[in-house]
């Protein structure tokens, strides 16, 4: 965290990586928005109605790029909601790609770029889907190489929102890190999340996971992920990864936990398919 402007907003300087773990957002012609949910984790979107933000991407989209169309859209939910790892924000990422392809509209195009920024800090990134160092409010984005290795991703169950996570970073900020030849294993083991002593100050079982996570065998680069309040760590070796979920699982029953892999470029962005839906109208679907 760089520091806070007068009108209150916060410029960052983030590094970003994304690993295989997806929402699937599936977008269908219609006359007006819609949005149906499903998958494990389907209560915490639906009890945010229209705040989501699948709902809220596709009606900044719409009125910026002034179409007329909708779209009856669909949300998978895995990524668990208010766990630092922008589960919703890549949602909403994905719904204006799938909408843009739906609409005719080019991911680089004015509308989708600030309908994305709309979205937060990290919209801009979520849009790329490709690893990158995140400056200013978010829209100054750096590429960087894809990193490699294993991850286990282990979140204690408890929703921080991120307003609150802000909110409570006090300063002072950080100098910005070297951005160029540095991994991700690097950056993290240079630099330290701004926003981890205000997220523990709201849930302190994130000091609880951090330490937890650290005493692993083989676990490095152990940091909370965004605003809070899930944990990451990387491994070298993937059975050593799965080794680690198991572990946590026998120790920490309540607490959920999975071992995954970061994504390299070419695959960041996910599936996106189109294709004849039931009632053969156009339907596309973006993996996030």
């Amino acid at each position: 965290m760089l520091g806070r402007t007068a009108s209150g907003l916060h410029r960052i300087d983030s590094a970003l990586a994304f690993v295989n773990l997806c929402d699937v957002v599936r977008a269908t012609p219609a006359r007006s928005l819609s949005l149906t949910v499903s998958g494990p984790l389907a209560g915490a979107v639906r009890s945010l109605g229209p705040a989501n933000y699948v709902l809220r991407a596709a009606s900044e989209l719409r009125e910026r790029a002034g179409v007329t169309a909708g779209a009856a859209l669909h949300l998978e939910k895995h990524i668990p909601p208010g766990a630092g790892l922008a589960g919703g924000t890549a949602d909403g990422a994905a719904a204006l790609r799938a909408l843009g392809r739906l609409w005719g509209i080019s991911p680089r195009a004015a509308p989708m770029r600030t309908a994305a920024s709309a979205l937060g800090a990290d919209g801009p990134a979520c849009l790329e889907s490709r690893s990158c160092w995140a400056g200013g409010f978010g829209a100054d984005l750096t590429p960087m190489p894809a990193p490699a290795g294993h991850v286990v991703l282990v979140w204690p169950a408890i929703e921080l929102a991120t307003a609150r996570v802000y909110a409570g970073w006090r300063g002072p900020g950080s100098r910005p890190a070297p951005r160029r030849g540095a991994s991700v294993q690097q950056h993290v083991a240079r630099t330290t999340n701004d926003l981890e002593r205000p997220a523990a100050e709201l849930a302190p079982v994130v000091r609880s996971v951090l330490q937890t996570l650290a005493a692993v065998p083989g676990a490095r680069a152990v940091r909370m992920t965004g605003s809070g309040t899930a944990v990451f760590a990387a491994f070298a070796r993937q059975r050593d990864a799965e080794a680690a979920v198991r572990l946590l699982r026998r120790r920490r029953p309540r607490w959920w936990v999975r071992a995954t892999s970061f994504l390299p470029a070419a695959g960041v962005a996910g599936a996106i398919r189109c294709g004849g839906g039931k009632s053969g109208s156009r339907r596309t679907c973006v993996r996030r």
